[in-house]
C-alpha cells in the first residue's frame, strides 16, 4: 500500500472518531470560566449572558460552575450574570484562534438581584494553552500606525525576528523571513485558509488593506500539530465580520513624488502631480442577532518611479485593487455561516538586480481571487464543530516592456541583430531582453481546500485532531528567452562581449503545461491539565504529498510523520508568571516549480535546451556543446521533504493586566535539506539533478525578548531579538540559485580545485540578523468627542551578510564540457551591508460631524529620519546594483483624509 493511500485511510479513520479537527488556522475563539459565591463555592444552573457584535448569548454553568463560549468571532464582548447591573458586567476581547479565561464572584443586592462582584482574569490563559510564541497586531493599533506601505504585508516589521530582504521590500513586503527562515518557508493565511504561494512552497501574494483586517497574528516558532507544512512561520489574516452596529470607513491616502525625499545614490526627477488611493469599507446587519455583512473596496498605489543602469526611469509602483464581501448568518445560537469573497488583482512593473537596461523590465499582473464558505457549530457546551470549503486561484502574467528594434545590417550574434538576453559573468548583469528568462507568458495556481474542527472538552482534557485536504495545481506557459553569456558586454561587438563564451537556447513549449499535487493533512493532540498548574500538550501530525507531472506521471510522493509536545507550568497558580517549552519536527511542503520544471517530461521552456560555443572563426555561437533533453521516466529522482527540528524555552510574566513580558529562547537545526543542480553523468555530460544533501546543513539559536503595555489612551511595545543563523545551504528564490555541491567531479581551470562549489559555504546565512529591534508607540488623547492620536514606529535590524562571488566554468576531465557555475571567493558572509533604521510616525485627528459620523484627518511620515542604507550588494562586483532598489526607500509622507459612521 503507498504512502498515500496510507495516509488517505487514517484521515478517514479520524472523520469516525470524536474530537476531530480537521483545519489548520482557527478564525474563531473561546472565551471560558467558573462561577463562584463569596465564600468560593461553584455555583451551577447560574445564566451567563455574553452581549458582543452579533448580539447576545447565553449559557448555564454546569455542576463545577464552568461555563463556555465557543465559536466566538473575534471582537470585543461584555460578559455579566443573569439579572447582573450593568456597572457589574465585565468586558473582554476575544482574539481569532485564542482562549480567554474569566471567572465570576457572584453575590446578591439588598433587592435579591445577582450581581458580579468581582470578575478576575487570567491574564496568560492562552498562553497557558498554547505554548507557542506568537504575536499579533490588532484592528485598533494598526489603524493608528504607520507602516511602509498600506497593506498587511508590511504589519509583519512590527514582529519579533522577522526581517525582509531587498527583493521582499521591492514587491510589496510579500516574503518576510521569520527569525532566520527563508520567505518560501512562511505560509499565508486569510481567515485560516491557505493562501501560501504554492509555485515556491510559501510566501503570501494575496495583498489586503490592513484597514480591511481584524487582527494579523504571526505564529513564529513552537506551534501546534494543527499547523504545518511550513519550518519558517505561520501568517493569518483575519479579515473583518459585520455586527449589529452599522459601521464603515472611507479613507482617501494622498501622495505625490515631491512629497517623497530625493534618494542620495540616485537623484530622479519628481513630479508634483498627486495621486489619490482611496479605500472604503462598510459593515452592519442586513437582520439584527442573524444576518450580517462586511464589504470593502480599495485601490492603493506604492506611488514609486525608479532608475537603471543606462538611465531609463519607470514607474515601478506596486498597485494593488481589492474588492471583499463576508456574509455572516446565525439562524440559531448554536450554528452560525460565513461567506467570505475577494477579489484582489495587482501590477507591477519590475525588474530584477541583474536587469541594466530598458529593454529587462517587465510588466506583471497578477489576479488573486480567493472565496470561503465555512459553517460553525456548538451542540453541546463541551463540542465545537467548524467545517469550511475555500478555493483559491493565483495568476501571473509576465510581458516584456520594450522590445529592441532588430538592425537587420547587424550580426544576428551581436546584441542588435536579435531581441535575446545576454549576461555578463563579470558584473552578473543582464541586457538586451526580459531579464526572465522564461520570457513572456503565464502561471497560474488554482487552490482547492476542504476542512472541518471538532473540539471536545472532556474534563481535565481537550480533544484535538486533523485532517485537510488540498488539491493544488500549476498551469504554466513559458515563451523562453535565448541566453549568450560572456566577459565583459559590448552590444557593438559581434558577440555582444569582450569574451564571448556560450549561447543556451531554450526549446520552446508547444503548449501550457500542468502539474498536479495533493496533500492531505492529518493531526491528532491531547491538551491536559494537570491540578492548576500544570498544561501539557502531546500532538501527532501527518502530512501526505502526492505531486504528478506534466504527464501525470508521479514524480514525487512523501507521507510525513511529525510529533510535537508541549508543557506550561503555571509559577504562582494564578497566571502571573508561565514556564514554557515545547519540543517538534516541521515539514516543508514541495515547492511545485520543482515538479513542474525539473520533472517535467515535455520541455517546459526551462528543462530542455541546446547550448552553443563562439566560434570565433565564423562569428557566431555555432559549435554545438551539449543538448540536454526533458528528463525521460528513468530519471525520475527520488527525495524526502526537509524538516526543522525545534525545541523552545520561555517565560512569561503578567504582573498586572496592563502589563506582558516574554523571554524565549529558539533553537532549531534542518535535515534532509535537497536542491537542484547540474551534474555530469558517468560520460562526463551535464544532467540536471534533484537530490536530498547529508553534507547540507542550517541551524538557527535566537533569544527573544519582548514588553507590552497598555492603559486606556496609551499603549507601547517593545520587541528585540538576539540571533545567530548558521549553515551552508540558503535558497533565495530559484531551484538553481544556490549552487553548493553543483558540478562534482568537475575542475576549476584558474585554480585546478575540484570543490569549487564547496568551498568557503560555511558561515552565516542570508537572513541573519544578529539584532533586531522593534519599539511601536500610540497615544490617544480624548477632549470632547474629538479624538486626536500620535504613534511611532522605529524598527533596527543589523545589515544582512554577502559574500564576494565569481564565475567559474567547471571542465570535466574525461569529456571536457563544461558547467557554469558560481564560486564563493571569500568565506560565507565574510561581508556585512549596513544596519538599517526606520522611524514612521503617524498623527490622526477625529473631529465630530454628526452624531454618527466623524472626519479623519491625518499624516504618515514613512522613514521620517529618512535613512538610505544600502540593502543589496552585486556579489560579483561588489557594487551596489543601479537604482533606488538598492537602497532603503526615501522618506515619504502620506496625507489621509477621510470619514468614519
Amino acid at each position: 500500500m503507498t504512502g498515500f493511500r496510507t495516509a488517505s485511510l487514517l484521515l478517514l479513520a479520524c472523520l469516525l472518531l470524536p474530537g476531530v479537527v480537521l483545519a489548520d488556522v482557527q478564525a474563531t475563539g473561546l472565551l471560558e470560566g467558573y462561577a463562584v459565591d463569596l465564600a468560593g463555592d461553584p455555583i451551577s444552573d447560574l445564566a451567563v449572558v455574553l452581549d458582543g457584535p452579533r448580539g447576545r448569548l447565553g449559557r448555564t454553568t454546569d455542576r463545577d460552575g464552568g461555563y463556555r463560549f465557543a465559536g466566538l468571532a473575534p471582537g470585543k464582548y461584555t460578559l455579566s450574570a443573569e439579572g447582573g447591573l450593568e456597572s457589574s458586567a465585565s468586558r473582554v476581547r476575544v482574539p481569532p484562534g485564542g482562549t480567554v479565561r474569566l471567572d465570576l464572584r457572584v453575590g446578591l443586592t439588598a433587592a435579591g438581584a445577582v450581581e458580579v462582584v468581582a470578575a478576575s482574569m487570567d491574564p496568560l490563559l492562552s498562553q497557558r494553552f498554547h505554548a507557542d510564541i506568537s504575536s499579533s497586531l490588532t484592528a485598533d493599533r494598526s489603524r493608528e500606525l504607520a507602516f511602509p506601505a498600506r497593506n498587511f504585508q508590511s504589519t509583519t516589521g512590527i514582529f519579533a525576528g522577522a526581517s525582509h530582504d531587498a527583493k521582499s521590500l521591492a514587491l510589496g513586503r510579500q516574503r518576510p523571513s521569520i527569525q532566520g527562515s527563508e520567505w518560501q518557508e512562511t505560509a499565508g493565511y486569510v481567515d485560516g485558509v491557505d493562501t501560501s504561494n504554492t509555485r515556491g512552497g510559501g510566501g503570501t501574494r494575496l495583498f489586503l488593506p490592513t484597514s480591511f483586517l481584524e487582527e494579523v497574528r504571526l505564529h513564529s516558532a513552537g506551534y501546534e500539530a494543527r499547523l504545518g507544512r511550513s519550518v519558517g512561520g505561520i501568517l493569518n489574516a483575519v479579515v473583518k465580520s459585520g455586527s449589529n452596529e452599522v459601521e464603515g470607513t472611507l479613507l482617501s491616502v494622498l501622495q505625490s513624488q515631491r512629497w517623497r525625499a530625493q534618494s542620495d545614490a540616485v537623484p530622479l526627477p519628481r513630479d508634483t502631480e498627486v495621486t489619490g488611493s482611496y479605500e472604503l469599507s462598510l459593515g452592519g446587519r442586513w437582520v439584527r442577532d442573524r444576518l450580517w455583512f462586511f464589504a470593502a473596496t480599495a485601490d492603493n498605489t506604492s506611488n514609486e518611479i525608479d532608475a537603471l543602469a543606462d538611465g531609463t526611469v519607470l514607474d515601478n509602483s506596486l498597485r494593488q485593487r481589492s474588492t471583499i464581501l463576508k456574509i455572516t448568518a446565525q439562524p440559531r445560537q448554536s450554528h452560525s455561516l460565513v461567506m467570505t469573497a475577494i477579489d484582489a488583482p495587482v501590477s507591477k512593473r519590475f525588474w530584477s538586480f541583474q536587469s541594466a537596461d530598458r529593454f529587462t523590465p517587465g510588466d506583471y499582473d497578477l489576479n488573486e481571487r480567493f472565496a470561503r464558505l465555512g459553517w460553525y457549530s456548538s451542540p453541546g457546551p463541551d463540542l465545537h464543530l467548524q467545517v469550511q470549503a475555500a478555493t483559491y486561484d493565483s495568476e501571473i502574467v509576465r510581458r516584456a516592456v520594450e522590445l529592441r528594434e532588430i538592425d537587420p545590417t547587424a550580426s544576428p550574434a551581436s546584441p542588435r541583430g536579435n531581441q535575446s538576453l545576454y549576461e555578463d559573468l563579470d558584473a552578473r548583469l543582464r541586457y538586451n531582453a526580459l531579464a526572465d528568462a522564461s520570457g513572456p507568458g503565464f502561471n497560474r495556481f488554482p487552490r482547492s481546500q476542504a476542512s472541518a474542527e471538532i473540539d471536545w472538552y472532556r474534563g481535565r482534557h481537550v480533544l484535538e485532531g486533523g485532517i485537510d485536504f488540498q488539491d493544488l495545481g500549476w498551469r504554466s506557459f513559458n515563451d523562453p528567452i535565448p541566453i549568450h553569456r560572456g566577459n565583459g558586454y559590448d552590444e557593438t561587438l559581434p558577440g555582444g562581449f569582450v569574451e564571448p563564451r556560450s549561447k543556451q537556447v531554450f526549446q520552446p513549449q508547444e503548449a501550457p503545461s500542468e502539474t498536479r499535487a495533493r496533500i492531505a493533512s492529518f493531526h491528532l493532540q491531547d491538551r491536559l491539565t494537570l491540578g492548576s498548574r500544570w498544561t501539557v500538550r502531546a500532538g501527532l501530525r501527518v502530512d501526505s504529498q502526492r505531486h504528478e507531472n506534466d504527464v501525470g506521471e508521479r514524480a514525487a510522493t512523501s507521507t510525513d510523520w511529525a510529533p510535537r509536545i508541549g508543557a506550561t507550568y503555571d509559577v504562582s497558580g494564578r497566571g502571573e508568571v508561565l514556564v514554557q517549552a515545547t519540543l517538534g519536527r516541521y515539514y516543508q511542503a514541495i515547492p511545485l516549480n520543482l515538479v513542474g520544471e525539473v520533472l517535467a517530461r515535455r520541455p517546459s521552456g526551462l528543462n530542455s535546451w541546446r547550448e552553443f560555443e563562439w566560434n570565433p572563426e565564423t562569428g557566431l555561437y555555432d559549435r554545438l556543446l551539449v543538448e540536454v533533453p526533458p528528463p525521460d521516466p528513468e530519471a525520475i529522482q527520488s527525495f524526502d521533504p526537509y524538516h526543522k527540528d525545534e525545541v523552545t524555552l520561555g517565560v512569561t510574566w503578567a504582573p498586572r493586566s496592563s502589563w506582558l513580558a516574554s523571554a524565549h529562547l529558539t533553537y532549531w537545526e534542518l535535515g534532509d535539506l535537497y536542491w537542484v543542480t547540474e551534474q555530469f553523468d558517468d560520460e562526463g555530460v551535464p544532467f540536471v539533478s534533484i537530490r536530498n544533501w547529508p553534507q547540507a546543513e542550517r541551524s538557527y539559536l535566537g533569544l527573544q525578548l519582548a514588553v507590552d503595555h497598555r492603559v486606556d489612551d496609551l499603549w507601547w511595545s517593545a520587541n528585540y531579538t538576539l540571533s545567530a543563523l548558521r549553515g551552508n545551504m540558503f535558497p533565495t528564490g530559484s531551484l538553481d540559485e544556490e549552487t553548493l555541491f553543483e558540478g562534482l567531479g568537475g575542475v576549476d581551470p584558474t585554480t585546478g580545485r575540484t570543490d569549487a562549489t564547496s568551498v568557503n559555504r560555511y558561515g552565516p546565512g542570508t537572513n541573519d540578523r544578529p539584532h533586531n529591534l522593534n519599539l511601536t508607540a500610540v497615544r490617544r488623547w480624548r477632549i470632547g468627542r474629538q479624538e486626536l492620536s500620535l504613534s511611532g514606529l522605529l524598527s533596527f535590524r543589523s545589515g544582512r551578510p554577502w559574500t564576494p562571488i565569481r564565475s567559474v566554468a567547471l571542465v570535466d576531465p574525461d569529456s571536457r564540457l563544461s558547467i557554469h557555475s558560481w564560486t564563493y571567493a571569500k568565506p560565507r558572509g565574510s561581508r556585512r551591508l549596513p544596519d538599517t533604521l526606520q522611524l514612521n510616525v503617524a498623527a490622526n485627528w477625529s473631529p465630530p460631524l454628526g452624531d454618527r459620523l466623524s472626519a479623519r484627518l491625518g499624516i504618515e511620515i514613512a522613514n521620517l529620519t529618512d535613512e538610505q542604507e544600502l540593502v543589496v550588494v552585486n556579489a560579483v562586483t561588489r557594487l551596489p546594483p543601479a537604482g533606488r532598489l538598492a537602497y532603503e526607500h526615501p522618506r515619504e509622507v502620506r496625507l489621509l483624509l477621510g470619514l468614519d459612521f
